[in-house]
Protein backbone atom coordinates (compact mmCIF):
# COMPACT_ATOMS: atom_id res chain seq x y z
CA UNK A 1 0.00 0.00 0.00
CA UNK A 2 1.22 3.50 -1.06
CA UNK A 3 1.79 5.67 2.19
CA UNK A 4 3.32 9.07 0.75
CA UNK A 5 3.74 10.48 -1.92
CA UNK A 6 7.21 12.17 -2.23
CA UNK A 7 8.33 14.84 -4.04
CA UNK A 8 12.43 15.53 -4.25
CA UNK A 9 14.52 18.52 -5.91
CA UNK A 10 17.62 18.50 -6.20
CA UNK A 11 19.69 21.34 -7.06
CA UNK A 12 23.85 21.48 -7.82
CA UNK A 13 26.07 24.48 -7.41
CA UNK A 14 29.17 23.78 -8.71
CA UNK A 15 32.08 26.45 -6.99
CA UNK A 16 35.14 26.81 -7.60
CA UNK A 17 38.11 24.14 -6.96
CA UNK A 18 35.74 21.40 -7.15
CA UNK A 19 33.54 22.13 -4.64
CA UNK A 20 29.96 21.72 -4.33
CA UNK A 21 26.81 22.71 -2.58
CA UNK A 22 23.57 20.65 -3.08
CA UNK A 23 20.14 21.82 -2.07
CA UNK A 24 17.98 19.13 -1.13
CA UNK A 25 14.72 19.64 -1.19
CA UNK A 26 11.88 16.95 0.53
CA UNK A 27 8.37 17.13 0.43
CA UNK A 28 6.42 14.43 1.72
CA UNK A 29 2.59 14.01 1.90
CA UNK A 30 -0.22 11.39 2.92
CA UNK A 31 -1.34 9.30 0.05
CA UNK A 32 -3.95 8.66 1.93
CA UNK A 33 -4.06 7.74 5.56
CA UNK A 34 -1.89 9.97 8.10
CA UNK A 35 1.50 8.45 8.59
CA UNK A 36 3.06 8.10 12.01
CA UNK A 37 6.92 8.66 11.83
CA UNK A 38 8.37 6.69 14.83
CA UNK A 39 11.22 7.97 17.30
CA UNK A 40 14.55 6.12 16.49
CA UNK A 41 18.15 7.38 16.39
CA UNK A 42 18.36 6.40 12.93
CA UNK A 43 18.51 9.45 10.55
CA UNK A 44 16.18 10.36 7.59
CA UNK A 45 18.56 12.24 5.57
CA UNK A 46 22.41 10.74 5.85
CA UNK A 47 25.60 10.29 4.63
CA UNK A 48 28.22 8.25 4.68
CA UNK A 49 32.05 9.04 4.21
CA UNK A 50 35.07 7.99 3.11
CA UNK A 51 37.12 5.00 5.24
CA UNK A 52 39.83 7.47 5.91
CA UNK A 53 37.35 10.36 7.11
CA UNK A 54 36.44 8.38 9.84
CA UNK A 55 36.61 9.96 13.58
CA UNK A 56 37.93 6.38 14.53
CA UNK A 57 40.64 7.69 11.45
CA UNK A 58 41.42 10.94 12.42
CA UNK A 59 38.57 12.56 10.89
CA UNK A 60 36.90 15.28 12.51
CA UNK A 61 32.99 16.23 13.60
CA UNK A 62 32.02 19.61 14.95
CA UNK A 63 28.53 21.32 14.66
CA UNK A 64 27.18 24.75 14.84
CA UNK A 65 26.82 24.52 17.86
CA UNK A 66 30.52 23.90 18.99
CA UNK A 67 30.19 20.74 19.79
CA UNK A 68 32.89 18.43 18.46
CA UNK A 69 33.10 14.65 18.18
CA UNK A 70 30.47 11.94 18.06
CA UNK A 71 30.72 11.63 22.22
CA UNK A 72 29.48 15.29 21.95
CA UNK A 73 27.52 16.14 18.57
CA UNK A 74 25.52 12.50 18.90
CA UNK A 75 21.56 13.28 19.35
CA UNK A 76 21.77 16.95 19.71
CA UNK A 77 20.42 19.66 17.77
CA UNK A 78 22.36 21.71 15.82
CA UNK A 79 22.04 23.74 12.60
CA UNK A 80 24.07 22.07 10.53
CA UNK A 81 27.43 19.15 11.16
CA UNK A 82 30.42 18.99 9.26
CA UNK A 83 32.49 16.40 9.03
CA UNK A 84 35.85 16.49 7.37
CA UNK A 85 39.26 14.01 7.23
CA UNK A 86 42.08 13.00 4.73
CA UNK A 87 41.33 11.27 1.66
CA UNK A 88 44.23 10.97 -0.82
CA UNK A 89 46.91 13.31 1.06
CA UNK A 90 44.24 16.08 1.09
CA UNK A 91 41.81 17.72 3.66
CA UNK A 92 37.67 17.55 2.72
CA UNK A 93 35.08 17.61 4.09
CA UNK A 94 31.45 17.24 3.83
CA UNK A 95 28.63 19.38 5.91
CA UNK A 96 24.66 18.91 5.96
CA UNK A 97 23.13 22.52 6.83
CA UNK A 98 19.46 22.16 7.87
CA UNK A 99 18.02 24.80 6.57
CA UNK A 100 15.38 27.46 9.31
CA UNK A 101 12.10 26.50 7.58
CA UNK A 102 13.14 22.73 7.59
CA UNK A 103 10.61 20.60 9.51
CA UNK A 104 11.80 21.16 13.87
CA UNK A 105 14.50 22.60 12.64
CA UNK A 106 17.38 23.15 14.47
CA UNK A 107 17.38 19.30 13.42
CA UNK A 108 18.58 16.78 15.89
CA UNK A 109 21.89 14.42 14.73
CA UNK A 110 22.80 10.30 14.36
CA UNK A 111 26.56 11.17 13.46
CA UNK A 112 28.73 7.99 14.26
CA UNK A 113 32.69 7.99 14.82
CA UNK A 114 32.73 5.70 11.94
CA UNK A 115 31.48 7.85 9.11
CA UNK A 116 28.12 8.36 8.94
CA UNK A 117 25.66 11.04 9.81
CA UNK A 118 22.32 12.17 9.51
CA UNK A 119 19.56 14.48 9.74
CA UNK A 120 16.82 12.99 12.40
CA UNK A 121 13.90 15.18 13.23
CA UNK A 122 12.48 12.29 14.60
CA UNK A 123 14.66 10.52 17.38
CA UNK A 124 14.11 12.57 20.57
CA UNK A 125 13.64 10.01 23.09
CA UNK A 126 16.36 7.65 21.15
CA UNK A 127 18.78 10.21 21.81
CA UNK A 128 17.20 11.03 24.95
CA UNK A 129 16.29 14.75 23.82
CA UNK A 130 14.53 15.76 27.10
CA UNK A 131 11.24 13.67 27.73
CA UNK A 132 9.62 14.00 25.17
CA UNK A 133 8.42 11.28 22.04
CA UNK A 134 10.12 12.55 19.27
CA UNK A 135 7.29 10.58 16.81
CA UNK A 136 5.21 12.61 14.45
CA UNK A 137 1.79 12.08 12.72
CA UNK A 138 1.53 13.54 9.22
CA UNK A 139 -2.64 14.08 8.95
CA UNK A 140 -3.77 13.49 5.38
CA UNK A 141 -3.85 16.93 3.25
CA UNK A 142 -0.76 18.27 5.58
CA UNK A 143 2.96 18.21 3.78
CA UNK A 144 5.71 17.92 5.84
CA UNK A 145 9.18 20.13 4.23
CA UNK A 146 12.96 18.99 4.51
CA UNK A 147 15.02 21.49 3.06
CA UNK A 148 19.16 20.55 3.63
CA UNK A 149 22.32 21.71 2.11
CA UNK A 150 25.03 19.61 1.35
CA UNK A 151 28.68 21.43 1.02
CA UNK A 152 31.12 19.32 -0.15
CA UNK A 153 33.90 20.96 0.29
CA UNK A 154 38.20 21.30 0.69
CA UNK A 155 40.00 22.03 3.97
CA UNK A 156 38.74 22.18 7.90
CA UNK A 157 35.29 23.66 8.88
CA UNK A 158 37.05 26.84 9.64
CA UNK A 159 39.15 26.65 6.23
CA UNK A 160 35.93 26.20 4.70
CA UNK A 161 33.88 28.48 6.28
CA UNK A 162 31.19 26.54 6.96
CA UNK A 163 29.32 28.91 9.21
CA UNK A 164 29.11 31.52 6.50
CA UNK A 165 27.80 29.16 4.36
CA UNK A 166 25.28 28.35 6.47
CA UNK A 167 24.05 32.02 7.06
CA UNK A 168 23.84 32.06 2.97
CA UNK A 169 21.15 29.48 3.16
CA UNK A 170 19.75 30.28 6.08
CA UNK A 171 19.09 33.53 5.35
CA UNK A 172 20.62 34.45 1.66
CA UNK A 173 20.75 38.45 0.19
CA UNK A 174 17.89 40.07 -1.07
CA UNK A 175 17.60 40.65 -4.88
CA UNK A 176 16.99 44.28 -5.50
CA UNK A 177 16.76 44.98 -9.37
CA UNK A 178 17.43 48.39 -10.53
CA UNK A 179 14.24 50.62 -12.08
Amino acid sequence: KKLLDDRRTFTFFPLPDGQVLLDVEISLTPASDPVVFGDTKEGSFGIRLAETMKESRGGTIVNSRGQRGAGQAWGKPAEWVNYYGPVAGDTVGVAILDHPMSFRHPTTWHVRDYGLFAANPFGYEAFKYGDRDGSFTLERGRSMDLRYRVYLHHGTTEEARVAEVYNGFADPPGLHPKT
